[in-house]
């Protein structure tokens, strides 16, 4: 992407951005709490596949998304969606740490992602997302494979979190409604030159995190004093 975004005028820039920030997200992920799933495999193109026969197996502590239609999804089709596979329970009790925070265990997803978790200030949405990709970012953050400055705001978030309430958090965060039109969460204030986004932007940025930071901070104390 950075060679692409290299070879774009400012008036291309801007009016790929403006495209994207037109569209409305529709419901991509369909959430289903089960004790048993249908038995899948990987296929070369590293995606996910319901197996052929129609056999099942536990769904023990995993998510498995595949999707809604196959050959649409191997076509790219980008109007089709998926279907989440997750253990029972996995929503309730993901609302509860990330409406809450589990009762110290993390901090509430609203503090930085807004209170329908469709994003705040410069914070993206999260709501309506993979929930694979929900999980792999927590443990990304977990682990230090995530490093940007954005990441170091969530070490302390996913600190205490087991793969069970990375699984919950992803499923209740997948089966919210997405936002209706992303944009101005999305974009440094709408109107950056494309050659700044990978430096004064990070000042531009930083800048609007700031509010979170102060309150992720003081969660945080708050949360060792106690």
């Amino acid at each position: 992407m950075s060679v692409i975004a290299k070879g774009l005028s400012e008036d291309e820039a801007m009016q790929a951005t403006e495209w994207f920030a037109s569209l409305k997200p529709g419901v991509w992920e369909k959430v289903v709490e089960t004790d048993t799933v249908p038995k899948t495999y990987v296929s070369d193109g590293h995606r996910r596949y319901v197996r052929p026969g129609g056999e099942t197996e536990p769904i023990g502590h995993r998510i498995i998304e595949v999707p809604q239609d196959p050959l649409r999804v191997t076509s790219r089709d980008p109007h089709c969606g998926f279907i989440v596979y997750v253990p029972v329970g996995s929503i309730s009790r993901g609302e509860e740490l990330v409406t809450t925070g589990g009762s110290g265990k993390t901090f509430a997803c609203a503090i930085c992602h807004g209170p329908s978790l469709t994003g705040l200030g410069e914070v993206p949405d999260i709501a309506g997302h993979s929930p694979t990709y929900i999980v792999r970012q927590l443990y990304g953050f977990q682990t230090g494979a995530r490093t940007s400055g954005m990441a170091q705001l969530m070490k302390a978030v996913v600190a205490q979190l087991g793969q069970d309430d990375m699984v919950a958090i992803a499923a209740y965060v997948a089966s919210r409604a997405p936002p209706q039109r992303r944009g101005s969460n999305h974009t440094i204030h709408n109107i950056a030159p494309p050659m700044i986004f990978w430096g004064e932007s990070i000042g531009i940025l930083a800048e609007s995190l700031m509010p979170c930071t102060v309150r992720i901070r003081k969660r945080i104390a708050d949360h060792a004093g106690g």
